[in-house]
Parts: structure tokens; sequence; C-alpha cells
């Protein structure tokens, strides 16, 4: 048929759609919405190994990336559009988070332009932020009580997640992609706290992921509808249980043992203990807000190189302690924590408390407190019932690396400097040497104590309570001490014990101390305080070491377990002194008691200063250099539609009918004009030339070689340049110069080749 001729069919042809069949209801908006709901599945489990504090922001965040998607959509922005401003929301949504944390004092900052756009400064604090993070999860036992660094990640993490599952589900529509990102992120909890998930959790998941399948479904037309096999969907599920499940860490939080220790060994005798069958809850206690604490039982200074002994020596009666009120460190921030404990199952006669012990009432008759390490002994623990207040100092990074981990007086705290060293025995040397190799690097006592307690929780060991048993090293001699380096695997006395004797032999004086870990939260209140549970299982030893002016400072060098020790810097100390001004000096007055619970924050920012026109100037050079990547990233959608256009042009130049073709088909689709995979060449021109105002002439050419070159007798015969009339056809297209510049950046056809095919074998 010649060009003229096919002209003036196109122009003939009716405007009516090709398809009698009614047109079929845009159900996006409820696929967004089953996508929303999918990721809030994926995220919930997280609440069994979080604490969920974070929930609340998160979904915050999730709900306003939807919004901004289904708004946008609703007002039939472009389809490139819609992923990008997403994007854009989802950096202010954090920016708000961090805003909002920093103005409760929780975060520096806040470090943003009207609170949601982000500053240099502020992308300077991310990195640290998402670092302290990181080590929060690696190295801490769940459930996990977040802090604000922890926090900001979360709700980062779970916008993110809704973004990535919208864009796959609904822009990209490839739901089951969808699922698949989703479902990686839902495993991971039950994986790690051991558990197989909750009935309502995976009822959720998987309702959520049907919905949105079913909703994919019935938006699409039945030509487009490709089912997925159900030797594939077995596939997945072999691989996922054969290759993926083994794959996943072990669990960490449920190897702490079970046992009812319903007596206490204070001579770090706890194997058999914690390896008794079965639990019990030990006790219950109320706290208010801030961190749950360790509840400390005993402490044992006096190490001969075989065991360690519980400290004993003067004391004061339980209802006349304080004899006096007990002062902080000077220059020094302090945080008060009070508990009211009731006693389960539990004998014995020493009490379970906060430490540093600052007052206590409530108890029976026969306790008292001792005056070298604050403990309490003495009646019988059964049914007990009191309140226990610690005032915890809370040093800066700098003062604790302005400290030396010394006892001021050999008579200091009633201490005697020959408990504080170790015993003449051929064993120290190599336990010596090792830790000196492990803090060589560190330049005081602070750091190189840090260093020690990251070593043994980095992943070299290993927690077990039926390793230690092997070849009879289930003790604290300087033996046992040295066959746990060598096997690494043990649980927790090895490791205070070890530790302990590591940092004596750098000079520091240091002691195992026995107790409970903080326990678990039960979700419930009493008078607006958080009650918690202690198990036996809990059970647990850390060693403590003694710093000049601050007191015993406790670290946790178990791995999987307790929270491990890090001062915030200056510049990120909530409520901490203003960075700029004069430090105050630590004074030589000692404290009783341990600083526990110690944060673990960000790394310094800027340097640990308040910002200066060097800060200033690394964080402008940073945000550049992060625009410049962002700005290449947003290239990519338009190199690669570039790069396809110009090789199917250069084809289309030398006659290539498909080449040209196709390029046609997804210059359409980038105008936003549907190009079903059922209409045929001669009513896809008719439609286009009808509905949208292109010249039938600039048509004619291209369906003339596709018709010739899919029906011809021998494929059809050489064509000219079609090139030339693909331009002009899409300068009929985007006769404005913005919306073809717009076009060109975010081209469509790269996110909708799953909806539009071609009858060519090329979407």
């Amino acid at each position: 048929m010649a060009i003229d001729e096919l002209t003036r069919v196109i122009a003939a042809a009716p405007s009516r759609p090709v398809s009698s069949a009614p047109p079929r209801r845009d159900r996006t908006l409820g696929v967004s919405l089953a996508a929303l709901l999918l990721t809030f599945a994926a995220v919930l489990p997280l609440t069994r190994a979080i604490t969920p504090t974070w929930l609340s922001l998160s979904i915050l965040a999730m709900a306003i990336v939807w919004l901004a998607g289904a708004a946008l959509r609703g007002l039939r922005a472009h389809a490139a559009a819609v992923p990008v401003a997403q994007l854009v929301v989802w950096v202010m949504a954090v920016t708000g988070c961090h805003s909002a944390l920093a103005a409760l004092g929780q975060l520096p900052g806040p470090y943003a332009f009207a609170g949601v756009l982000p500053t240099p400064r502020l992308l300077e604090a991310l990195p640290p932020i998402a670092a302290a993070a990181t080590t929060a999860i690696v190295e801490n036992a769940a459930p996990l009580l977040p802090d604000a660094s922890l926090t900001l990640v979360l709700v980062a993490a779970a916008g993110l997640l809704a973004l990535l599952v919208d864009v796959l589900a609904v822009a990209l529509r490839l739901p089951l992609v969808a699922v698949v990102v989703a479902l990686a992120v839902w495993v991971v909890p039950p994986a790690v706290i051991g558990d197989d998930g909750h009935l309502a959790s995976i009822l959720l998941f998987t309702g959520a992921a049907l919905l949105l399948l079913a909703l994919d479904r019935r938006r699409r037309a039945p030509e487009e509808f490709r089912p997925v096999p159900a030797a594939a969907v077995a596939a997945l599920a072999v691989v996922g249980a054969l290759v993926v499940a083994p794959a996943l860490p072990a669990p960490t939080a449920t190897l702490r043992g079970p046992g009812p220790p319903t007596r206490i060994d204070a001579t770090l005798s706890l194997g058999d203990d914690l390896r008794r069958n079965g639990d019990t809850e030990v006790m219950r206690y109320t706290v208010g807000e801030g961190e749950a604490p360790y509840l400390r039982v005993a402490t044992l200074s006096s190490f001969d190189g075989d065991r360690w002994q519980p400290d004993d020596g003067p004391f004061v009666p339980a209802d006349e302690f304080p004899p006096e009120p007990i002062a902080p460190p000077a220059g020094m921030t302090t945080a008060e924590v009070s508990v009211r404990v009731q006693i389960a199952n539990l004998e014995g006669e020493y009490l379970p408390v906060p430490s540093p012990l600052t007052g206590l009432s409530g108890v029976g008759d026969g306790w008292n407190v001792l005056g070298e390490n604050l403990t309490v002994i003495g009646g019988d623990v059964a049914g007990e019932s009191y309140t226990a207040t610690a005032t915890i100092p809370r040093p800066t990074r700098e003062q604790a690396r302005a400290a030396t981990a010394t006892i001021p007086s050999p008579t200091a705290e009633g201490l005697q400097s020959t408990t504080m060293v170790l015993p003449d025995s051929p064993e120290v040397s190599p336990i010596r040497d090792l830790a000196e190799e492990v803090t060589g690097d560190e330049g005081n006592d602070y750091d190189r104590l840090i260093a020690l307690q990251s070593w043994f929780r980095g992943g070299d060991f290993a927690y077990s309570l039926e390793a230690p048993v092997e070849d009879g090293f289930d003790g604290t001699s300087f033996e046992a001490i040295s066959r746990f380096l060598e096997v690494r695997s043990g649980y927790c006395v090895h490791y205070a014990s070890t530790f302990a004797v590591m940092a004596r032999t750098l000079g520091m004086p240091s002691r195992v101390v026995i107790g409970y870990l903080p326990g678990t939260n039960t979700g419930d209140d009493l008078d607006d305080q958080s009650v918690y549970s202690v198990m036996a299982s809990q059970l647990h030893a850390w060693p403590e070491v003694y710093f000049r002016g601050i007191g015993w400072v406790p670290f946790e060098p178990t791995p999987g377990l307790g929270v491990a020790t890090e001062f915030l810097p200056d510049a990120l100390t909530p409520g901490g002194a203003d960075p700029d001004a004069p430090r105050p000096e630590i004074t030589t007055t000692p404290s009783a008691g341990p600083t526990s619970g110690a944060s673990r924050p960000p790394e310094d920012v800027g340097g640990g200063t308040g910002g200066g026109s060097g800060s200033d100037a690394g964080g402008w050079l940073l945000a550049a250099a992060i625009a410049a990547g962002v700005a290449v990233l947003l290239a990519v959608p338009w190199l690669v539609r570039q790069s396809i256009r110009s090789a199917r042009l250069r084809r289309a130049a030398g006659g290539d009918a498909r080449a040209a073709w196709r390029e046609l088909r997804a210059m359409l689709v980038d105008a936003g004009i549907d190009t079903p995979p059922h209409e045929s060449p001669r009513a896809l021109a008719a439609r286009v030339s009808t509905a949208h105002g292109v010249a039938p002439p600039l048509l004619a050419p291209l369906v003339s070689a596709i018709e010739d070159e899919s029906y011809g007798p021998g494929g059809g015969a050489p064509r000219g340049d079609l090139a030339t009339a693909l331009r002009e056809v899409r300068l009929a297209l985007t006769p404005g110069r913005g919306r073809r510049a717009w076009q060109r950046a975010a081209p469509r056809a790269l996110l909708a080749l799953p909806r539009f095919g071609g009858p060519d074998g090329d979407g």
C-alpha cells in the first residue's frame, strides 16, 4: 500500500477504542495501599528484637512516603517523577526525625533548615550515627532498648523500605519482587531471637502479600498477565528452606542457657547454675524513664591465680544507709535510677541492687551494706520487696580518656593494693603479651579497655555453655583463662575473668561482678513505671575497672549479651556541657560505684567541636559530593534511554523497520500513551493521530515499514531513512521544550516496560 493511501486510512480511522471491552478500573491506589500494609507487616517483627519505642515514628515515615506517591499519582504526575518525589519526601522525613530527637536533647543539632531540609553538618553527623546504631545491633542482645541513634536509623530504614516496596509494586509492576524484598526483612527478627514468630505476624504478612498480588492481577489486562508457574513458586520455597534458612545467623539472645539458680554462688561457679534445665522468674522490678540497670549481687577483687574471692569488710546496717549523702564525682553529669524490686524465686544472702547504691528502703532485718563495694549482704533474700536507688556518673568520653585506671592510694575505698595485682606465675606473661597486642595502638587507659572489649565482642569469640566443660577448664584459673583464649569459646564467667586479668596485666585495677542482666520489659506499667522480669538464666558476670575521679566502670566483653560500654563525646552528650565551654577538671575524689549502662553513642562529630570554619568547609564539600553523586544517579535513566535511542536511530537511519517501530513505541510510552501489545501498528497509528494530534503523514512511513517487514515476502524490501520520521513524531508529541527536557531526564519507557509490550517481542 502506498504511503499516501496509508495516510488517508490512518486519518479516516474512527477515534473509538480499538477494543470494545469496557475500560478497566484503575486499581493503582489499592495496590499502593497493599504495598504499605506489606511494609508494615515486614517491619512489625522487629518489635520483638528491639523495644518498639521507634515504631510510631517509623509508621509516620512510611505513611508520609506513601502519601507523597499516592497524591502525585492522583494528580497524574509523570511516572518517573513519583519515586523521585518520594525520595525527597523520605529525606525530609528522616531530617525531621533527627530534628525532633535533637530538640529532645538525644542527638546533636538540630542541623536542618525549617526542621526538614538537611544541612552539611547533618550530613557530617549521619555516618557516626549509623556506625553507632550498627554497633548497638551487633554487640547487644535482644530485646534491645534503642537509643536515639538506633531510633533514627530504624525510622530511615522503614521509610526507605516503604519507598522501595512501593516502587517495585506500583511503578515497576513487580509485586512478586516487592514481596521477596519485604520477606527478607520479615524473617530477620525470628532468626536472630530464635523463635518461629507470632501467628498474628505470620497471618498479617501472608494476607498483605496475597492482597498485593491479587490487586496487581486485577489491574492488568488479561493479555498482560503472566501467572507465575507453581513450579517456580515451589523452587523458590525449596531454595529458601535449603539455602537461605541455613545461611541466616544463629540466634544469640537464646544462648544464655536455661536453669533456675535459686541460690547464687559468689565464687563464680556459675556454669552448673546456668546449665540447669528449665528457667524461672527470680524477680520483677519497676523503673521509670531511662535505661533498665544491671542488678549487682557481689563483687570479687581478690585473685590468687586459681579463683576469685568475694569482697568482704566493714559494713553499715541497711537501715542506717547511707550514713551521709554520697556525692557524685565533680564535673560530671549523673543519672539517678530508682527500682522497686519484688523477689520471686531466689534464695541466698545477697540482695540484687543497682550500682552505685545511694539509697535502700523497705528491706527486712539483718541486711548490711558493705562499705568497700556497696553490695548488700547478710539477710535472706527470699520474698523481699524493697526500693533501691543508684546515682550513676556519666563521664564524657574526653573525661574518661583523661582519667587513669589507677588506685589513688593503697587504702583508698578500703582496697589494698595487694588485691589489685596478679600473683607470680609463668602463665601471666603470654596473657600480658596478648593484652598489649590487642591494645598496643591506643594512647590512654579508656581506649585500651574499649579496644579489649571490642576484641572480645568482634566475632572471633563465641558464647557457649558447653565448650568450657571440655577438658575440665570450667573455672577461672590461669589455666582456664589460657584454654579459653585458645578455643575462644565460653560463657560470661570466662569473659569477665579473662578481661579483668588482662586489664591487670596492663597495670589497671579490676574486679569481677556477679549480678543479673536488666531483664525483659513485660509491656506492663505500674504507677507510670515500666515492669521488667528477670529470669534465672539472666544471671551474669562482668568486669569492672577503677578510674581515678570516676570510680568503677563496668565493661561488657561477653558477645551477644548486655550493653557494651562506650561514653558519649562532649559534643554529643545529651544535656551535657557546651563543647565550646571550658571542660571541668576531673577530681581525685573517688566514687563508690560503677557507671553502669553506659550509652553507646556515635563517634565524635566534627572533631568533637561545636563546628568551625574547617568543619563547615568540610561539610559543604561533603554536601557537594553527595549532591554530585545524586545528580549522577538521577542522570542514569537519561543515559540509559539515550543510549538505547541512539542505537535504534542509527539502525532506523539504515532502514531497520523493527528498530524504528520499537523506538516509536518507546517515544509514545515516554509521552504517556498506552501501547497495548494486542493493538496492530495501523490501529495504534490511527489512535495516536486522532487522539494525540500527530499528523498521519508522519506515522505512515513507520507503519508501512513495519507492515512490510512483518508481512511482506522475504521480510519486505529495504527501506530508506526512518530516523527522520521518528524525530518528527517526537517533536509532534512534545511541542514544549520544558516538557521534552523532562521526558529526556525521566524516561517513562524505562519504568513502564512490564506494562507496554510490543507485537515484535520488544517492549
